[in-house]
Formats: C-alpha cells, sequence, structure tokens
C-alpha cells in the first residue's frame, strides 16, 4: 500500500513543516511551548518528534 493511500495517524516535525510551509525549528518551537502538542520518542536528547494526527489538523487549522 503507498503512503498515499494510508489513513496517516502520526506526523514528523519535518512532514508538518512541509504542508504548513514553515521550517522544521518552527514546528519544535511550537512543541516546546506547547501551542503544538507531540511527544518525543527515542533517547531523551536526540529523540524524533511525532505529532497525532488529530493535534496536527487542529494545530494546520488553528493558522488559518
Amino acid at each position: 500500500m503507498s503512503e498515499n493511500n494510508k489513513s496517516k495517524t502520526e506526523w514528523t516535525v519535518k512532514e508538518l513543516a512541509v504542508k504548513a510551509g514553515v521550517s522544521e525549528p518552527r514546528i519544535r518551537q511550537e512543541l516546546l511551548s506547547r501551542r503544538l502538542r507531540g511527544r518525543k520518542i527515542g533517547p531523551e536528547m536526540r529523540g524524533m518528534w511525532v505529532i497525532r494526527d488529530v493535534d496536527a489538523q487542529a494545530w494546520l487549522e488553528s493558522r488559518e
């Protein structure tokens, strides 16, 4: 099944930045300030942020 045919359940920082037309550091800033909900997976300092689709969609809508 291709990525386009799957329902997205989580977003990476990069994916959301591309969708929103902003930089990856901007998305991380939103996460750290808690204006965007997400969670880190992996080692504490080197972990990767993931954002649930419902939270990503709400954040995108709030920017319109």
